[in-house]
């Protein structure tokens, strides 16, 4: 039932049209909102208004995860997870990092710093791969009904984390979210390695699983780099703007294929 949860997840965060996303995420960022406005003027810690924008909704979804485990009716715990999780992964930036790269690049006759661009383009995809679907699918994978009280915790954290308006909640929220990304980087860069280039990519995961000193971001970042090379001989010039193009369209790919891959092998775990 597991499996079948995620592949709906997933076709939902693909095809739920605009309108109906703006509607279905709106609770929590109304919620969030409320407290932030209700900070305003008081003298709040962060710590306290954090944990009333992440606890609360947890303590409360955990109160009907398990009165919905004592029901007669057995679907209620699954519609349950659907009704929090649909939301959260569906909840994505639009449009997409490689639209609007695309866009900015092909009306530009010429790129600044292709590298530079490239490398700023792609550490936003992997940002944005790994907080949006990674991350969350990896608890829930891993930790099943608890689990969505975890990823409930972990969007919490990353809607108080785009509050830039609010510096010292935001900062906050971020230093918290590594923790939940650690375990998900370091699996999703060794994913990496068995879609992209292996040997290159393998050694460096093993070089730097321990490494503390990269943000979980950075860490995930090289790992793509080497699991998607740039073709022998080839340079990026500032007069090809499509080849930064190819190149991010390659890194997008390669966060599919690993969505892909995590499926796959837990399918095989279920059904084996």
């Amino acid at each position: 039932m597991k499996l079948l949860l995620v592949l709906v997840i997933l076709v939902c965060r693909e095809l739920i049209v605009e309108e109906l996303r703006l509607i279905l995420t709106q609770p929590l960022r109304q919620w969030r909102d409320r407290i932030l406005q209700h900070k305003q003027g008081k003298a709040i810690s962060v710590d306290a208004v954090l944990a009333l924008i992440v606890v609360t909704p947890a303590l409360i979804l955990s109160l009907l995860l398990v009165i919905a485990s004592n029901s007669t009716f057995g679907l209620w715990t699954y519609l349950l997870i659907l009704v929090v999780l649909v939301p959260i992964f569906i909840d994505r930036r639009l449009p997409s990092i490689l639209l609007s790269y695309r866009q900015q690049w092909s009306d530009a006759a010429m790129v600044d710093e292709p590298e530079l661009q490239l490398k700023q383009a792609r550490l936003q995809l992997v940002t944005v791969c790994l907080q949006e679907v990674f991350t969350p699918l990896f608890w829930f994978l891993l930790l099943d009904t608890t689990g969505v009280v975890v990823i409930l915790i972990y969007y919490g954290l990353r809607l108080s984390a785009e509050q830039v308006g609010v510096t010292d909640v935001a900062e906050r929220a971020k230093s918290l979210m590594r923790f939940f990304d650690w375990l998900p980087s370091r699996l999703l860069a060794l994913s990496f390695a068995l879609v992209g280039q292996f040997v290159e990519t393998w050694r460096y995961w093993l070089d730097n699983i321990r490494n503390f000193d990269l943000s979980v971001v950075e860490f995930v970042d090289v790992a793509a780099e080497k699991a998607v090379p740039l073709e022998h001989g080839q340079v990026l010039t500032p007069t090809l703007p499509m080849a930064l193009v190819r190149m991010l369209a390659a890194y997008e790919s390669l966060c599919y294929r690993s969505m892909f891959i995590w499926v796959v092998l837990f399918a095989l775990h279920v059904v084996l």
